[in-house]
């Protein structure tokens, strides 16, 4: 018998009574989504008392998306970084062509790669590694950021010795770190909403630090009192008043030296001072900031 309705041509149904076959595709691989990176050109000029003018920093940073949320950025600082001295400009690299070439030099890149939401023993993390200096057998560090219902944000950073932190005055790891800092902004805004407060803690050698802040308006008050894993203590205050788009800062230790600088648009002037030397105009400098998106 067949299976075809009467009146009904079977070659208007040829084929229409047989199971369809579908293939299994595997989910195609992570890839960089290359048409949604985003470029941008950093540098910082500086020019000191004698009129000398040095490229400090000079750098390229690209980001994706990938992995699902997280991202990757790779940062090239070029070989060459020009520089201009104002009383010998043959001792200047402007005049040699052949210094140009060391734009070309990229071995000096970092790698960075963050992911959120990272279930790590049950609880919510933010992942970050930086691989530093790939080219050059740089040194990596691994950042964890939770927060701890009880406590508040809480992250740990894993450093290796000689990793150089970049937001920190390119400050050195001298041997492998395993630091922890706890914010304590959920406590310090019960006694005053302008208050914040953390608390840093190197397992290894044992330094810690209390930082506690302060802003009211267009002042701000830092203080930070740190203690050495061999019981020495030292103090840091940072003073700040900002004005119609500019800044005036006095960083001060415990020793009554440090520096006075003033930023307004991209700009900033740094004078050392100190107890006994008074304000050392020799050693002051003019620093300017630029950025520039490329993609």
């Amino acid at each position: 018998t067949s299976d075809v309705p009467s009146g009904i041509p079977h070659s208007h149904v040829k084929g229409s009574l047989r199971r369809p076959v579908s293939f299994h595709r595997p989910s195609p691989p992570p890839q960089l989504k290359m048409h949604d990176m985003k470029a941008r050109a950093t540098g910082q000029l500086t020019i000191n008392s004698e009129g000398n003018v040095a490229t400090e920093k000079f750098s390229i940073a690209a980001t994706s998306d990938v992995l699902s949320g997280g991202s990757l950025t790779l940062t090239v600082r070029p070989g060459f970084k020009p520089s201009l001295n104002a009383k010998d400009v043959q001792a200047s690299n402007l005049l040699g062509a052949g210094n140009y070439a060391d734009l070309a030099d990229v071995s000096d890149f970092d790698i960075n790669i963050a992911k959120g939401g990272v279930d790590v023993v049950g609880q919510n993390c933010d992942l970050q590694l930086d691989l530093q200096n790939v080219g050059k057998g740089g040194k990596n560090r691994l950042t964890i950021k939770t927060n701890v219902e009880q406590v508040g944000d809480v992250s740990v950073t894993l450093s290796q010795a000689g990793y150089t932190d970049r937001s920190k005055n390119d400050k050195v790891a001298k041997a492998n770190e395993a630091k922890v800092n706890v914010n304590l902004n959920k406590f310090a805004s019960e006694a005053n909403a302008d208050l914040t407060a953390s608390v840093d803690y190197e397992i290894a050698s044992q330094d810690a630090a209390v930082n506690v802040g302060y802003k009211n308006g267009d002042v701000s008050v830092k203080l930070k009192s740190a203690r050495s894993g061999a019981g020495d203590l030292s103090h840091k205050v940072n003073l700040n008043y900002a004005i119609e788009g500019v800044d005036a800062g006095l960083e001060i230790n415990d020793k009554l030296s440090g520096k006075i600088t003033v930023s307004k648009d991209g700009f900033t002037l740094e004078v050392p001072v100190s107890k006994d030397g008074g304000v050392d105009h020799k050693n002051a400098k003019l620093e300017k900031s630029w950025s520039m998106e490329l993609a």
